[in-house]
């Protein structure tokens, strides 16, 4: 869980971003925006599961919730060399809003997020912008499934409701000591030119000049 928080500008800062990241953090991003807004909004809830155990939910008013059983087919071989198949039963936990359950939710980029309106906006913004990265650099017209699955909640509302509008704060460093400066920009920089060096690649990019 991360924000790489490459530039101010989150057209800019998505393109500074690796193949790898630009794949992964469209749902980190979406899980952010999410907790965010169940931790300052939702009610602290424990729910059971069909399988008897405890589970943390952050509920938003009039939220409903149900379980949906999946069970996978797994073929094998037994002992005696006959195919058989074995039922793997498990539950998905369905939340009527939509928004994902909340995750990580003392990680340093995760209380940043529910700071404010302004610094969920960043990751709003900066979300959009990896998936519009991620067609590109993929030369696809698909719509990412995390962001088509926020586009049909109430999540901008909830946010407004939800959080102080208030200035954006600085960004958390959610990296080793060695890469931190005073400038979020040049420590998350400095993180990606030394820390994260075996993944510097950048399909149809230009690495940045800084690296």
């Amino acid at each position: 869980m991360n924000i790489f928080f490459l530039d101010e500008n989150t057209d800019i800062c998505a393109k500074y971003h690796v193949d790898r990241h630009v794949i992964k953090m469209i749902l980190e991003s979406a899980q952010l925006l999410c907790t965010a807004i169940r931790v300052m909004y939702g009610k602290k809830t424990i729910i059971i599961t069909p399988l008897g155990k405890k589970k943390i939910v952050y509920l938003l008013p009039e939220e409903t919730y149900y379980f949906k059983k999946i069970i996978k087919k797994i073929v094998m071989f037994n002992t005696d060399g006959e195919l058989i198949t074995i039922e793997e039963i498990s539950y998905k936990l369905i939340l009527s809003s939509g928004l994902y359950i909340q995750t990580h939710i003392n990680h340093p980029c995760s209380i940043w997020v529910r700071e404010n309106l302004n610094n969920w906006l960043y990751v709003y913004d900066l979300m959009y912008a990896l998936e519009k990265e991620w067609q590109y650099r993929y030369e696809t017209d698909r719509r990412h499934k995390s962001v088509l699955q926020l586009e049909h909640t109430d999540i901008i509302d909830l946010a407004i409701i939800s959080l102080s509008d208030k200035p954006m704060t600085k960004p958390r460093l959610a990296m080793p000591d060695e890469y931190k400066t005073d400038d979020p920009v040049k420590s998350y920089q400095n993180y990606y030119k030394f820390g994260k060096k075996d993944l510097l690649i950048y399909t149809k990019r230009n690495r940045p000049d800084w690296l």
